[in-house]
C-alpha cells in the first residue's frame, strides 16, 4: 500500500498525516523524558525529533509504504496531542504504537486515536492482524489495549505482547453496536 492516509475523525480527535508545521509539538513530546519513560528510543534530541518527523513525512509518498506515522490532533482546538502509527510487518500484519504528551494521559485520547488507527489498519490497509506491545509497568497502555479488544499473547522479561485479529475486532464492534 502506498499513498497518503485520509484523516480519520473521531469524537474528540483526528488522526492525520504529519506536516512540517507539526514540528514544535512533535519535538515537545519526542524530547520529553516522561513520554520516554515507557519507550526505549525516547526521549530524543531536537535534531533526532526533526529527523523522525521528516521520515514520517517522506513515508507518505513511498509507493510501497510500510510505516504510517500520524499526528493525533485535538478536534476542537487543532492542538497536537501526540502521535500514533502502524508499521507493516508483512502484507497481513501490522504493529501499532502511540505516544501522547503527558498532560493528555489518562483522558481517553490514546484509546480513541488507537481505535481510529485500528479501523484504518483493518479497513484501509487490509490487515488481518494488528500487534501491540508495552512495557510491563505501563498500566495505561495495558488498559487501553484491552479496551480496544487486544488479547494478551505473552510476556517477555520487560514487555507484554498483545494481538487483535480482524475477526475479533469486527465481532467486538458488532457487540458494541448491539449494546452487549
Amino acid at each position: 500500500m502506498g499513498s497518503s492516509m485520509k484523516p480519520q475523525v473521531g469524537d474528540r480527535v483526528i488522526i492525520r498525516e504529519h506536516v512540517a508545521a507539526d514540528l514544535p509539538d512533535y519535538a515537545d513530546w519526542q524530547c520529553d523524558p516522561a513520554v520516554g519513560e515507557y519507550v526505549s528510543f525516547l526521549p530524543r534530541t531536537r535534531e533526532e525529533a526533526e529527523a523522525s518527523l521528516r521520515d514520517a513525512i517522506e513515508q507518505q509518498t513511498e509507493p510501497d509504504r510500510v510505516r504510517f506515522f500520524v499526528a493525533i490532533e485535538h478536534k476542537d482546538n487543532g492542538g497536537i496531542l501526540g502521535g500514533a502509527g502502524i508499521t507493516l510487518i508483512d502484507e497481513h500484519t501490522g504493529d501499532i504504537g502511540w505516544f501522547l504528551r503527558k498532560e493528555y494521559w489518562g483522558l481517553g485520547y490514546a484509546t480513541e486515536a488507537a481505535a481510529l488507527m485500528i479501523r484504518f489498519g483493518f479497513e484501509d490497509i487490509g490487515l488481518r492482524t494488528i500487534t501491540a506491545v508495552c512495557r510491563k509497568e505501563n498500566s495505561g497502555s495495558r488498559r487501553m489495549m484491552q479496551k480496544c479488544g487486544f488479547r494478551f499473547e505473552r510476556a517477555t522479561e520487560n514487555r507484554l505482547e498483545y494481538t487483535l485479529t480482524y475477526t475479533d475486532w469486527k465481532n467486538n464492534a458488532a457487540d458494541r453496536h448491539s449494546g452487549s
